[in-house]
């Protein structure tokens, strides 16, 4: 019999955190029975280190050889190696509770009209500090890759997560609201991952702000009428604001190196924007999926 349910991690050589994740995803780990869910490990690294921790210590997971081509590729393909009639996405670094995949499990007798549903993602620890990072939703609408379930039918139907985007950003908000126009997304707040802090480099920010300036305008051709974004300059401006809100935001919070990366941003990264928009704007409209 078929499992009902596919959990999907990507990883990228982070053996120590995705170890961590899946001691929570074992048989008898989580409180809905194991015989109703696989794990699916796509693996971008593609070590032999990786092969030999899961061979050994996790025989139940089913690992797979990704693409490496991204984030958002290494998801579709752990999707496309899925049984299940329902995938959840989770990232290696998350740390679900016990409860996690029992109330997705339960949502989907409780809300039989829904494709799509979205649970909550705590930080292990006070996130508000400088040159510290995390996916937090307490909330919901947020739809953060780090905790979110959808259907099968639905996610083969709006063809996944757009491979065009370069990183991990924008590509799970782009398929949200993909998916938003044929179904309601109900938050689980009781279906929690935990996330880490993740510390920010400014070096290695500031080296990606070229690859997260073609995501935002790409982000914004695709969703134009969505996002009021529908000509050159209401990108721009969308841009200069959003990023000038970071800035007032970090610096009223006294974050040194946040305001600097922000600063950045509002000079080296609108450039970008502006750039792409010039002299890429027919091949990023050529790219919509």
């Amino acid at each position: 019999m078929p499992s009902l349910i596919s959990v999907i991690i990507p990883t990228f050589n982070r053996n120590d955190l995705l170890a961590i994740c899946l001691d929570r995803l074992a048989p008898h780990s989580q409180t809905l029975d194991h015989s109703k869910y696989e794990v699916i490990v796509s693996d971008d690294g593609g070590s032999e280190s990786t092969k030999s921790m899961i061979s050994s210590k996790y025989p139940w997971v089913k690992l797979i050889k990704g693409p490496a081509s991204g984030p958002a590729a290494n998801r579709n393909f752990g999707a496309k190696n899925a049984k299940s009639e329902w995938l959840v996405f989770t990232d290696d670094d998350c740390i679900p509770e016990p409860n996690w995949l029992q109330t997705y499990y339960d949502a989907i007798q409780a809300y039989p009209e829904s494709k799509a549903f979205e649970g909550a993602i705590y930080p292990t620890e006070n996130h508000h500090k400088d040159l510290i990072e995390c996916p937090v939703n307490l909330y919901g609408n947020c739809f953060w890759s780090a905790n979110i379930m959808v259907h099968e039918s639905l996610f083969h139907a709006v063809k996944g997560f757009d491979e065009n985007y370069l990183l991990a950003a924008q590509e799970d908000q782009d398929f949200y609201l993909k998916i938003k126009e044929t179904t309601s997304v109900p938050f689980l707040k009781n279906s929690v991952v935990y996330h880490p802090l993740r510390k920010i480099y400014i070096w290695k920010t500031i080296k990606k702000i070229s690859k997260l300036a073609r995501n935002w305008v790409l982000y914004c051709i695709k969703n134009k009428e969505k996002l009021n974004t529908d000509s050159p300059l209401k990108i721009v401006k969308a841009g200069y604001v959003s990023q000038l809100g970071m800035l007032i935001f970090n610096v009223k919070n006294r974050f040194p190196g946040k305001s600097l990366i922000s600063l950045v941003w509002l000079s080296y990264g609108m450039l970008y924007i502006i750039y792409f928009l010039l002299f890429n704007f027919n091949d990023l409209q050529k790219s919509k999926v």
